[in-house]
């Protein structure tokens, strides 16, 4: 139960205080959080940090995993600085993911859910154990933003082998999903352009057309 109630507060810790507005429901299950000025851009390096939270929570890598092997890469997880990335890359244009031969409603929920699974698509390719470790530490969140068309991923290259993917997902009235996730993959660290972004979708999971945008990165120090 204490390990329970630790985990429920440690999933509201941002890594900055700001202000915020709750609509609908005052309790977690059906809060949306409404934030002052917060861009996807900050709001990805926020989930970003929960899941950094996580990882180096003791108490609840030992309840979630028995296996040293997971253990000893959420350690490393754990130790890379996730405060400033090195490269912030916005990815669109998702379109060529959603080739289903099925009615337009169906196509629609199984893109929404293909989308979703590309960041475990990514760390499969490095292993089970990696797969493992980085789904200890999936992240989610609901809020509202205005200006967001599309499902939309935000990748955040660090220094280390370990990045964060955040995808955005926009819905009716302007509610947004974000679904963040670690991403391991030795090919991670060539990432310096767009275009290498592009190539390296292409080469993992084969997925092209994509539109990638470099974005200025706004928080450092």
């Amino acid at each position: 139960m204490i390990l329970l109630l630790n985990l429920g507060c440690l999933l509201t810790l941002s890594c900055a205080k700001r202000n915020t507005t709750i609509i609908g429901g005052a309790d977690q299950p059906t809060a949306i959080f409404v934030a002052d000025h917060l861009t996807l851009q900050e709001k990805g390096l926020e989930l970003t940090c929960q899941m950094h939270h996580l990882a180096n929570n003791e108490a609840y890598i030992k309840y979630c995993s028995h296996s040293d092997e997971i253990n000893k890469l959420a350690a490393h997880i754990a130790r890379t600085d996730y405060s400033v990335p090195r490269k912030i890359f916005a990815i669109s244009h998702l379109k060529s993911i959603q080739d289903f031969e099925t009615d337009s409603t169906i196509r629609t929920l199984l893109a929404d859910k293909m989308v979703r699974t590309i960041p475990s698509l990514i760390n499969a390719q490095s292993g089970s154990t990696t797969l493992a470790a980085t789904s200890l530490f999936v992240t989610e969140d609901v809020f509202l933003h205005n200006n967001l068309k599309e499902s939309t991923i935000y990748l955040y290259i660090y220094e280390g082998d370990c990045s964060s993917m955040v995808l955005f997902q926009p819905h009716k009235d302007h509610i947004v999903q974000a679904y963040a996730c670690f991403v391991i993959h030795p090919l991670l660290k060539t990432i310096h352009s767009a275009d290498d972004v592009k190539r390296f979708f292409k080469e993992t999971i084969q997925l092209e057309r994509i539109m990638v945008q470099e974005l200025t990165i706004t928080n450092k120090p």
